[in-house]
């Protein structure tokens, strides 16, 4: 089953904190979990800033799910997801500027960060 979860309050309590840049802009990015890996965090934060953002997840992301984060503002971001066992992966060099994105995380993405 897919859901798709908008959390611009919870964003905007980050970007109040520093963490991820809300703005009237119409970006956003979508992340399709089409792995086998049930996703237990994920983080947004601008290119080479690690002082990661909360976790965006109010649940763990199953397998087929997704998670859109909107209103981002134009720029550059890196995207943080952990999974059930701890193990981190980070997609770098995301740009996002008046379009949305998509980002599908296959095992195949994944295998890259030694989630199998």
């Amino acid at each position: 089953m897919r859901t798709s979860t908008t959390l611009l309050a919870f964003l905007a309590a980050a970007a109040a904190a520093g963490c991820v840049i809300i703005a009237e802009d119409d970006s956003s990015l979508t992340i399709d979990n089409d792995s086998t890996h049930l996703i237990t965090e994920v983080h947004i934060a601008p290119v080479g800033d690690r002082s990661w953002g909360p976790n965006l997840l109010a649940s763990p992301l199953h397998p087929g799910e997704s998670l859109t984060v909107d209103r981002l503002d134009c720029g550059w971001y890196d995207v943080l997801v952990s999974n059930e066992r701890n193990i981190d992966c980070i997609v770098s060099d995301w740009h996002l500027c008046f379009e949305d994105d998509v980002w599908h995380i296959t095992n195949g993405t994944l295998d890259a960060c030694a989630w199998d």
